[in-house]
């Protein structure tokens, strides 16, 4: 069987698909690593974050801050000549403090109401 060539795409899909807004997760060191679309999304003008959490609903809550705070967490990019390719967020303290453990993919829900982003813990992508 020849091979078949799987080409880089460039065009903002993903071989057909479109990019949706991903946060990924890794439970041994309480990292969460947010997609281009996520970055370009959400992230446009925004270094830093503040994070909550609802128990009742299990959603945390994280919102894009452009001026660092005494509340605020600084995202790390991981940028190229285009602009921002990822971010990450360690996490470790707030997973500690509410026994959570973060694994696998979570799409990003934008709240209008509080301008925050939601990740539904109860959804975790596939």
């Amino acid at each position: 069987m020849p091979f078949k060539l799987f080409p880089p795409n460039r065009r903002g899909t993903y071989h057909g698909e479109e990019r949706r807004p991903l946060m990924s997760a890794n439970p041994e060191l309480f990292i969460v690593h947010f997609n281009k679309a996520a970055c370009q999304e959400y992230f446009q003008t925004a270094k830093y974050v503040q994070i909550m959490y609802d128990e009742e609903k299990g959603i945390i809550g994280i919102k894009p801050m452009e001026i660092r705070g005494p509340d605020t967490y600084k995202l790390k990019f991981q940028s190229s000549r285009l602009g921002p390719n990822s971010a990450t967020l360690k996490l470790s303290a707030f997973c500690h403090q509410y026994n959570l453990t973060l694994s696998g993919q979570y799409e990003l829900h934008w709240n209008n109401i509080e301008k925050l982003i939601e990740i539904h813990l109860d959804r975790e992508e596939e």
